[in-house]
């Protein structure tokens, strides 16, 4: 039986399959002409990267085939979905060799550095940003490769949402064009880093739970797999994701509309195991580091420590955890960075220069004291954190010339959107959209108690939400 299925599986995608076995294998050509080491250098990382490339290549020329080469592509919504997307990446290309000229730098240079080693760096910033990097030099070898599969990826996204919100609204679905030519959009695009990335697969899980939703369209296994499988990669890339978890669940049960039966226990269990395959790799690398997952927090505990002086923190209030803290990092230090930088201690962790020579026990103290002055004095914290939320929308102040560019980085207006549509959902009873920004609500309240940095990336998963339910709602979708 299955190997009768796995039979018309290969006669029905013949060409994707034949397409990308020949791409993939060529992959082994390229690569040589980038990577530093040979494959036995990390053949766990190595053989996963060219599994998840593979996926990804047979994904890729599915879509050209059904969408451009298929007798019947006229009715398939592939088809759409590329007519969409190309004038988009057209556009994408032109921001990136005019308006924002891309090269690698700090934490993205160091992922592709690793990268050339086969090194996921997953113990920082999570084994999906090290494979996502091995993945996309493995087929385009140069620096700028992920960065322009980036662009590739952000272009057929955007051609999924316009298609689909043209196919409910007519011509006026082309507005959600909108959300994607924002600058602030537009700059995240040329960016290959962590939350650019995270949070485009953020929006396209909440555009196809939603369509999905309006269109009352069935749950087939292939897609709860492969939803499982991004809600799992969304869950555990970033920290703060982690309530996707049993979100996720909710959001299938209530976009797909399923039924308590026997099929929904083998529904839940294939979910479940999904994100457990997903989990393992990021699980090895944390239990095979010499550090303690905790020194993780390190920027962040500098970062709290020397705003929370600036709100009203004093000596006294960390006389148990002076000691722990001093062999880390001096109060003579914190001080003299308040004084050098001012308000720009908001923008970053530049404490964090300063550090003394320590060994992982002693930064491991430092960290724990931190947290414990956290945890003491919450008020302060708060505060400290609210004037970093204030001093992120000061950077992009609205008068001059550029003032309607600094409003798209003005994150309180979709933010305060996430929330309006919240309430809205509630009272009208649209559930799945209730849940979904429930969902956006959790992403903001985490990434505030833990931002170490005034990024307005940070908050790109509420920036893109708030902006795509406005858009959806201004163009009436049909009531389901």
């Amino acid at each position: 039986m299955h190997a009768l299925r796995f039979r018309d599986f290969l006669a029905r995608e013949r060409f994707a399959v034949i397409a990308a076995t020949v791409h993939w294998l060529t992959s082994f050509v390229t690569e040589r002409f980038i990577f530093e080491v040979a494959p036995t250098a990390d053949l766990l990382n190595y053989i996963l990267c060219k599994a998840i490339l593979f996926a990804a290549l047979f994904g890729f020329w599915r879509l050209i085939w059904k969408g451009l080469l298929a007798p019947d592509r006229r009715t398939n919504p592939e088809r759409a979905y590329l007519s969409y997307a190309l004038p988009y990446l057209f556009a994408l290309l032109l921001w990136m060799l005019l308006v924002r000229p891309y090269e690698l730098v700090a934490d993205e240079l160091s992922l592709y550095e690793r990268a050339l080693r086969l090194d996921s760096f997953a113990y920082w910033f999570n084994y999906l940003s090290g494979f996502y990097w091995i993945t996309c030099l493995m087929v385009l070898p140069h620096y700028l490769g992920p960065v322009l599969i980036k662009l590739l990826l952000q272009a057929l996204i955007a051609g999924y949402c316009v298609a689909r919100q043209v196919r409910r609204s007519g011509r006026r679905g082309l507005l959600m064009y909108l959300l994607f030519l924002l600058p602030f959009m537009m700059d995240m695009a040329v960016s290959a880093h962590r939350l650019p990335t995270y949070g485009i697969a953020y929006l396209f899980l909440i555009a196809k739970l939603y369509y999905d939703w309006l269109d009352h369209k069935a749950l087939t296994r292939t897609t709860l797999i492969l939803l499982s499988a991004l809600i799992g990669v969304l869950a555990f890339w970033r920290s703060e994701g982690i309530y996707l978890v049993p979100l996720g669940a909710i959001l299938l049960l209530v976009a797909y509309r399923l039924k308590p039966c026997k099929a929904l226990w083998k529904q839940a269990a294939l979910y479940a195991l999904t994100l457990l395959v997903v989990f393992l790799p990021q699980c090895k690398a944390y239990a095979e580091s010499e550090a303690s997952l905790s020194l993780r927090t390190k920027p962040l505990c500098g970062y709290l420590l020397c705003n929370m002086f600036r709100n009203g923190l004093t000596p006294e209030d960390i006389a148990e955890e002076r000691a722990d803290i001093e062999a880390y990092l001096k109060l003579d230090t914190i001080y003299d960075y308040i004084e050098r930088y001012g308000d720009e201690n908001y923008y970053q962790a530049y404490v964090m220069e300063g550090v003394e020579d320590a060994d992982y026990a002693a930064q491991e103290r430092f960290c724990a004291a931190v947290k414990r002055v956290v945890l003491k004095h919450p008020m302060i914290y708060l505060r400290a954190q609210w004037n970093t939320w204030r001093y992120l929308h000061r950077q992009y102040p609205l008068s001059g010339a550029r003032a309607v560019f600094h409003l798209t980085y003005w994150l309180c207006i979709p933010c305060a959107l996430v929330l309006a549509a919240c309430v809205y959902a509630l009272l009208r009873r649209r559930w799945l959209v209730f849940w979904i920004t429930g969902g956006g609500i959790a992403n903001w309240l985490l990434v505030f108690l833990l931002m170490p940095a005034a990024y307005a990336k940070y908050f790109y998963v509420d920036y893109l939400m708030g902006y795509f339910f406005l858009l959806a709602w201004v163009l009436k979708c049909r009531k389901s």
